[in-house]
């Protein structure tokens, strides 16, 4: 190129999976009747739906100038999206109750390095020096839980699922975002010598290293929207009557806004005063 002889490395790739995990199991472990013994609670079965995908590439080019340098720019970037989906069937042996828990979560994640790089032979001494700049990025816009109890009106009757509306873990929706970066200069001298019949070698360097995390920007409410359609409320006992539509919305909105997750410094943001944005 314009006289100039480049090399180069090339490289690209791309995957997408599907993934489909049955009958899988989770519970808590308790203090059993005897010293040392441990039962297990709150079991859960259940299945487990995922597609991933991953794109990046490799771009690195170097030059010879003038015999004594060579000159070097490396790239690398990767990229992927990861979609699960979750439903599992238990009980909740404090509260007594059969449940059906549905998740649902979507990460993206990112990784690139760029570093422009040199080597100089100045005779019995090689100086070497990289300047580098890196970043990583997980944007998680969704993850939500929704918390079903599987009741029956008659002892033969059909299952109906009915909102677990007691406590905030019922309907939970949060989002999180982090975004880092960080930039790097380097520079080493090798000097070798003859001592005593014998080669030495003396190298010096220094490093200098600078990350920052980017905070999470305070979030923004959405304009106002048609309302969800009503929950059907799970009754405890007669002290614990049906919510209506407003209020089970009310509610649901509600523990998403106390449940936002920023991953951000404690100095970087003030404390949220609005909520965030809901689909």
């Amino acid at each position: 190129m314009l006289g100039q002889r480049i090399g180069y490395i090339l490289s690209g790739t791309y995957a997408y999976t599907q993934d489909l995990r049955n009958n899988q199991q989770r519970a808590l472990a308790d203090r059993g009747d005897n010293p040392g013994d441990t039962r297990e609670i709150d079991r859960f079965e259940g299945t487990t739906g995922s597609q991933g995908v991953l794109w990046g590439g490799l771009a690195n080019f170097s030059t010879l100038i003038g015999g004594r340098t060579r000159l070097m720019f490396n790239n690398t970037y990767n990229r992927t999206a990861d979609n699960d989906a979750r439903r599992e069937r238990g009980t909740f042996e404090n509260e007594g109750i059969r449940a059906q828990i549905d998740r649902m979560q979507y990460v993206e994640r990112s990784i690139r390095s760029n570093q422009l790089a040199a080597e100089h032979q100045l005779g019995g001494t090689r100086v070497d020096w990289a300047l580098t700049s890196s970043g990583v990025t997980r944007d998680e816009p969704d993850r939500s839980e929704f918390i079903s109890v599987i009741e029956q009106d008659t002892p033969n009757g059909p299952e109906k699922l009915r909102w677990l509306n007691t406590g905030n873990g019922g309907a939970v929706r949060t989002f999180s975002k982090l975004d880092e970066s960080s930039r790097e200069a380097r520079a080493n001298v090798l000097h070798n010598f003859t001592w005593m019949g014998r080669q030495h070698y003396v190298k010096v360097g220094g490093l200098s290293a600078r990350p920052s995390v980017m905070p999470t920007p305070a979030p923004t409410p959405s304009p106002p929207r048609s309302p969800p359609p009503p929950f059907a409320s799970f009754r405890r006992s007669s002290s614990s009557p049906s919510r209506s539509a407003a209020t089970a919305a009310a509610s649901s909105r509600s523990s998403r806004c106390r449940r936002v997750v920023r991953t951000a410094p404690a100095t970087a943001w003030p404390p949220a005063t609005s909520c965030p944005k809901w689909r």
